[in-house]
């Protein structure tokens, strides 16, 4: 897993791959303390969180798509 942003209450976005699978065969997540890590988006195609707002809104995109989306966690 990587983690790619956080903002101040403490919520974690990122990705993770699975071993030995594709660049693209990854799956955005949120983290908090409260929730451990939670999937978001659509894993079908892989997706990346990119940055999370203070209200908890993901950025997040799909690499084979190259659609960008909202998510709120």
């Amino acid at each position: 897993s990587v983690a790619t942003a956080l903002n101040d209450n403490g919520q974690v976005v990122g990705y993770s791959k699975r071993p030995r699978s594709s660049s693209d065969d990854c799956s955005a997540f949120i983290w908090d303390a409260q929730n451990g890590m939670q999937a978001i988006g659509s894993s079908l195609n892989g997706s990346f969180a990119e940055s999370i707002n203070q209200s908890g809104i993901v950025a997040a995109v799909q690499p084979l798509t190259g659609l960008s989306s909202q998510f709120y966690g």
